[in-house]
């Protein structure tokens, strides 16, 4: 549409150009050709200011991001229901282990029961947990995580329990309790589990109102019991990861308590952390339905999940943690994680989450969270509930297909983008990348929009225009639909019998060629780059 011909109204007709029916001076043939041209290089201009451009520089990343930077979780609630999340279950690790294919991949294992769980790793467990406690981690379902971790190539990030259960008298102002913590972390070096970090208290900021006031543990307490618990990790192995507490951050609220991030790492020790960590939903699943007045403004919808002031909260909020580490001298230079992230809290919202219209915020969020310096994003979760990357069935939902092209294509650095002429409303996002194939740089285009297709031509200052190009391009039959397709609705993404994924086979173009955008789509460009780059 950009180049179509333009009839000028009167008073905006180009000079010498007369109207039809005008007295002519000079041939009829001649003003016909006169008015051709010109139409002509009209439209040519119309079209150059018009037309959209997104330029990714790729003269210096502005972050490095870990190779596992797309990450995944297995919420604790499923560890004590086998049947929600068939570890053993040959298809579902092929599914995993064609992630972790794609690129290395970690498992957190943690959530709101970790900060319950009593750890019994003996001969003899025990069936019922002490007080303070709500399930007990054996040693036969500790067993079988990692087995499937082996089995998937994964390494696993444990959240410990910092609940009010290892606490004397169950007292949220009691210095934390190493004892239980230790027979799982000493069982788990004797079985030599690919645990390769240990991260202390999911959402304590949240602990009021997961279990009620009485297993509050305020920041200051916490940071204190973290420099703790880093110790006793260093010691039992240097090379494992001491991260800090997942803070969770609320849409329109923030931290609920306020400032309880900065308290907490104003009262760790120095040096103690190797990761700082947090969790994000913009928005609310139905489980919140009527749990306060006006909840319905942050209720997850299909085209909520659309909206740039939507998304856009999660650059503010990666933003804020940065913020909040600079300014903390203990933990200056700390490297951010998302430590679990999805389109809606509460086990996600169906239509929403386990749908096409989860991916464009997933994606989008991916972009903006390693464009703030952020090294790892994890997905919650795995499997079940509406925001699995895996059904209850064992069949890939479309954030699962987003994640293993994400995972092919990108690689360990993110770059700086920029846009011309783009659409006003904001519906097209982009976002820059090493590939992780070299010698090419990505740029992620996501088209918002329900009804236009777009043309954009993709830009770098060290573009090599003597290779082709490779464009991934994923559309679903519809927003709410679960199918996915692959550069046109003859390739639907699809696993084999056992679980398998199936290759993604990009479409070859021109790198000084436009690409077309359809509605509802996120497209993975690859454009060739000079050896000189650093994506080369």
């Amino acid at each position: 549409e950009h180049a179509r011909e333009v009839n000028f109204p009167l008073k905006f007709r180009p000079r010498g150009l007369k109207p039809l029916g005008a007295a002519a001076s000079g041939s009829i043939e001649m003003q016909s050709k006169i008015k051709a041209s010109t139409l002509i290089t009209f439209s040519f201009f119309i079209y150059l200011a018009s037309a959209v451009t997104v330029t990714i520089d790729v003269s210096t990343p502005i972050a490095s991001l870990e190779p596992a930077f797309a990450s995944t979780t297995i919420d604790t609630s499923l560890l004590f229901n086998g049947a929600l999340c068939n570890l053993t279950s040959p298809r579902l690790q092929n599914l995993v282990r064609s992630l972790s294919s794609a690129a290395p991949l970690r498992l957190r294992v943690g959530g709101t029961s970790a900060d319950q769980i009593f750890y019994d790793l003996s001969d003899s467990p025990v069936s019922t947990p002490p007080p303070g406690y709500a399930h007990v981690l054996n040693r036969w379902i500790w067993g079988n995580v990692n087995k499937f971790a082996l089995a998937t190539n994964l390494d696993i990030v444990f959240g410990v329990n910092a609940g009010i259960g290892p606490r004397p008298h169950q007292d949220g102002n009691a210095p934390w309790d190493p004892t239980n913590f230790l027979q799982l972390a000493n069982f788990t070096i004797q079985q030599k589990f690919p645990v390769i970090g240990y991260e202390f208290a999911n959402e304590p900021n949240l602990f009021g109102s997961a279990f009620g006031v009485g297993a509050i543990v305020w920041p200051d307490r916490l940071g204190k019991d973290f420099s703790t618990f880093s110790s006793i990790v260093q010691k039992l192995n240097p090379s494992l990861l001491r991260i800090t507490n997942d803070i969770a951050l609320i849409p329109l609220v923030g931290q609920i308590w306020p400032d309880y991030v900065q308290t907490f790492l104003a009262h760790v020790a120095p040096h103690s952390a190797d990761i700082i960590t947090w969790h994000w939903y913009p928005l609310l699943s139905d489980k919140y339905n009527g749990s306060f007045p006006g909840w319905e403004i942050l209720r997850a919808t299909p085209n909520k999940v659309l909206l740039p002031e939507v998304l856009d909260e999660a650059g503010s909020q990666a933003r804020m943690m940065s913020g909040a580490v600079k300014a903390a001298p203990a933990v200056q230079g700390t490297p951010l994680w998302l430590g679990e992230t999805d389109s809606a809290v509460g086990g996600g919202q169906n239509g929403v989450s386990n749908t096409f219209a989860g991916t464009f915020e997933y994606l989008d969020k991916l972009g903006q969270v390693s464009a703030n310096g952020h090294k790892l994003v994890f997905r919650q979760t795995m499997c079940n509930y509406n925001y699995g990357l895996i059904s209850s069935s064992l069949d890939p939902r479309p954030s699962y297909w987003a994640l293993l092209l994400f995972k092919t294509v990108v690689g360990t650095a993110a770059l700086r983008a920029s846009i011309q002429n783009g659409p006003k409303d904001g519906s097209l996002r982009y976002y820059g990348f090493c590939s992780s194939t070299k010698g090419y740089a990505v740029a992620l285009l996501i088209n918002l929009s329900k009804t236009s297709s777009l043309s954009v031509s993709v830009a770098t200052s060290q573009t090599d225009q003597g290779r082709q190009g490779q464009i991934y391009t994923l559309t679903s039959s519809s927003l709410e639909g679960t199918d996915v397709y692959l550069n046109g609705a003859s390739q639907s993404l699809t696993p084999a019998a056992d679980g398998t994924a199936p290759p993604l086979t990009p479409r070859l173009f021109s790198p000084t060629s436009t690409i077309q955008l359809p509605p509802l789509s996120q497209t993975f460009a690859m454009i060739p780059v000079l050896s000189s780059s650093p994506c080369a």
